[in-house]
């Protein structure tokens, strides 16, 4: 790659890595989704447990960014901050049904090379991956939330 050809592809990332900048932490990624649904920033700081100096950081961050835009005393989302709002939601469905779907594919696939002592095999599994397992097959490991 040429070094125009790099400065290209940095110039072309340039405002995506600055709104994925804007959301570099799960707080930050809450806090612009809580905000954006239009809850008070009162309310998110206190539900996330962030202080109301670090939460209007972000919030800072968010309108510098383009994304979130006062109107009169509420924080709407900027036509960009709607998109991202609604990729974002997406992505997070997309992203579950994904982590499920590769889990069974992993369980299908250790359970073909499991011993005998699939109990044992079923165990270990609970123990290395217990939200999953729990989330995947709660009901049919007969596990509840306090079981792994």
């Amino acid at each position: 790659m040429s070094d125009e050809d790099a400065q290209i592809s940095v110039q072309k990332y340039k405002p995506l890595g600055e709104v994925f900048s804007a959301l570099g932490s799960v707080k930050r990624l809450q806090s612009y989704v809580l905000l954006a649904n239009g809850d008070a920033p009162i309310d998110v700081a206190d539900a996330l447990d962030i202080s109301r100096s670090g939460l209007q950081n972000y919030i800072n961050d968010f309108k510098e960014r383009e994304l979130l835009e006062k109107d009169g005393k509420s924080l709407i989302p900027t036509e960009t901050g709607e998109w991202l709002l609604e990729e974002v939601e997406s992505m997070e469905d997309e992203y579950e049904e994904y982590r499920q779907s590769a889990l069974r594919d992993r369980i299908e696939e250790l359970s073909a090379f499991a011993s005998s002592d699939s109990d044992e095999f079923i165990k270990q599994l609970i123990r290395d991956h217990p939200d999953e397992v729990r989330d995947v097959y709660g009901e049919e490991f007969g596990l509840d939330d306090d079981s792994a």
